[in-house]
């Protein structure tokens, strides 16, 4: 499943902390055959391929956890603009306002996430052995979890 929405209003925690996602509006399952056409989601955390709607797949919710680390890092998304042209155009261009002192190993792996190219993204599987992440301690991976 494709969510294509992934942002902090869509993300909850329950009673016991653990992390939910939220609001299932834009999801699509995946076909790896076929890219999906629908242009959707939060402007600021759109993709470029979906900007350029050249259709995309499951490495789109790869950007927008890009997106969201860096909002949750420094309180704003990465890209801004004065209007909706000048955000998609520093999307397309990449143009990342990177506050001063952020860190260097936060910065590599949202560099990581955030590729022009989804091809070039790190794959899911990947991000939670990275350093940085790593180097979190009260960030892990539940993988067995059972609902009571």
């Amino acid at each position: 499943i494709i969510h294509r929405d992934i942002k902090p209003e869509n993300i909850l925690l329950d009673s016991n902390g653990i992390v939910k996602l939220a609001d299932f509006g834009w999801s699509n399952y995946f076909d790896d055959d076929s890219r999906r056409l629908t242009y959707c989601g939060t402007p600021e955390y759109l993709a470029p391929e979906m900007i350029k709607q050249s259709g995309h797949d499951k490495s789109l919710d790869v950007w927008n956890l890009g997106v969201l680390l860096f909002e949750l890092l420094t309180g704003s998304p990465p890209f801004e603009g004065g209007n909706q042209n000048e955000l998609f155009s520093n999307i397309l261009a990449l143009k990342i306002k990177w506050p001063k002192g952020f860190s260097g190993i936060a910065k590599d792996l949202i560099s990581k996430l955030l590729k022009i190219d989804p091809k070039q993204r790190i794959v899911i599987q990947d991000i939670t052995e990275h350093p940085w992440f790593k180097s979190i301690p009260q960030i892990r991976e539940v993988s067995n979890y059972v609902e009571s």
